[in-house]
């Protein structure tokens, strides 16, 4: 009798574990199609990235969010214009005040930057995206590349 209820609780336990695997698999899907943002930009003289250190972080951890000036022009930005935002629903939604300093900032050709976004903006598990706002030096048109990730 032990025998059997031993079985029939490892049955149990595979079933969930193979419906959390297909849940993952079908967030993997949902991000990619929900990322309407590419995570690089290139127009002429203008090549810039954003990535981050890791593609998923424990609940806790800091993100770190990679930007790079692979152009040949300088590109400006302010903090105001980098948010973080979660998917809820398949929609995307701002997270409070998740911005940096509002100053304005210039990455240079050839550089990067490593910026961290403090965990207390990571207040749940789930899908997140780094959307990253900059200028062209040349002109003053605004673009915005964007980087996901996951919080388990």
């Amino acid at each position: 009798m032990k025998r059997k209820n031993l079985i029939i609780l490892i049955g149990i336990i595979m079933i969930l574990a193979a419906c959390s695997e297909e849940k993952d698999i079908n967030d993997k899907g949902n991000q990619s199609k929900m990322n309407n943002i590419d995570s690089f930009y290139k127009d002429g003289d203008i090549s810039i990235s954003i990535s981050v250190s890791q593609e998923r972080y424990d609940q806790g951890e800091t993100p770190v969010v990679i930007m790079r000036n692979e152009g040949e022009a300088p590109v400006d930005y302010t903090g105001l214009g980098t948010s973080l935002e979660y998917l809820q629903d398949n929609v995307w939604v701002a997270a409070d005040d998740a911005v940096t300093e509002d100053k304005l900032n210039v990455l240079e050709p050839g550089k990067k930057i490593d910026q961290k976004f403090p965990q207390s903006y990571i207040q749940q598990k789930g899908v997140y995206r780094i959307v990253f706002k900059f200028h062209a030096n040349r002109n003053k048109e605004s673009k915005k590349i964007a980087v996901s990730f996951y919080v388990d």
